[in-house]
């Protein structure tokens, strides 16, 4: 108003400048130039609100889903591990009044795979390498019940060494091994444990040479560790897996699992290795 001034286009006097006549100065130029462009503003507004409010309710539902499937994953991993000290126990108790010694010893091996999974295997996953030890540790108890019966081979590409895998993955199926084929056999059983990668995957078997599953055991149902394994691959990977059971060449049973490799994890694992040993080196 002050550089344009306003005139009565009756009078042709000038008007006095007022909010009074700014509002309704404000109100004719809306009407008359600005209402299409202020609806469009406003509808252009809302639905920029309705998509961002519809973005922000679908990650919360994906985060709610997320949180639910890491709390059944992280529910089954612990199932596991009073499982598997029950039956390391009640192993223990067989030998207490056969063989004191193995009782003993076994005993102490029990408790450092106690130590391995408070310290060492909080998490839903670790590197094979990790995962080997834990099997083997658990396989020297299953020897000192079964003293010359049993045998464990290992065959692992060393670049597959920190490939993630989840917790006690392998575990629960020697223990099947061992369970299923000793008390089927009255040889020496073999239990072999392969790993290599093909197609961008981390493929894993565990075989043994005894006389094979019961026959109402299939490719989906089994025991606690076998179903438990199973279920926790599905909440891990998604459909992006497999596990498989079958009756093995020449006898005995064959699990076949592939899991997808990530190598930027592999990688990351890799770097958690090596940043250890420095760490060991430098404190020695």
């Amino acid at each position: 108003m002050a550089l344009y001034p306003v005139r009565n286009q009756f009078t042709g006097e000038i008007a006095s400048a007022s909010l009074d006549l700014a509002w309704r100065m404000f109100l004719y130029s809306l009407h008359s130039e600005g209402v299409t462009a202020y609806l469009s503003v406003v509808v252009l507004a809302q639905l920029m609100w309705s998509k961002s409010e519809a973005q922000r309710r679908a990650l919360a539902e994906e985060q709610m889903r997320r949180a639910a499937a890491e709390a059944r994953i992280e529910m089954l991993r612990l199932q596991l591990q009073p499982h598997f000290l029950f039956n390391c126990l009640n192993t223990a108790a067989e030998l207490i009044h056969a063989d004191p010694d193995a009782a003993e010893r076994m005993l102490f091996s029990i408790a450092d795979l106690l130590r391995e999974i408070i310290g060492g295997m909080r998490s839903n996953t670790h590197t094979l390498a990790e995962e080997l030890e834990f099997t083997k540790t658990f396989f020297s108890i299953e020897q000192l019940r079964f003293p010359s019966r049993l045998q464990l081979t290992i065959d692992v590409q060393d670049s597959l060494y920190c490939c993630m895998v989840p917790t006690m993955l392998l575990q629960p199926l020697v223990e099947n091994s061992v369970k299923h084929g000793m008390s089927q056999t009255s040889n020496g059983l073999v239990v072999a444990i392969d790993a290599l990668a093909r197609d961008g995957n981390l493929e894993l078997w565990v075989r043994d040479n005894g006389r094979g599953l019961p026959a109402k055991t299939n490719g989906k149902n089994g025991g606690t560790g076998l179903r438990n394994t199973r279920e926790r691959l599905d909440h891990l990977y998604k459909g992006s897996h497999m596990l498989a059971i079958s009756p093995a060449k020449g006898g005995g049973t064959v699990v076949h699992i592939v899991l997808p490799r990530c190598e930027e994890q592999d990688n990351q694992a890799l770097n958690l290795v090596s940043a250890s040993e420095q760490v060991d080196a430098d404190d020695f």
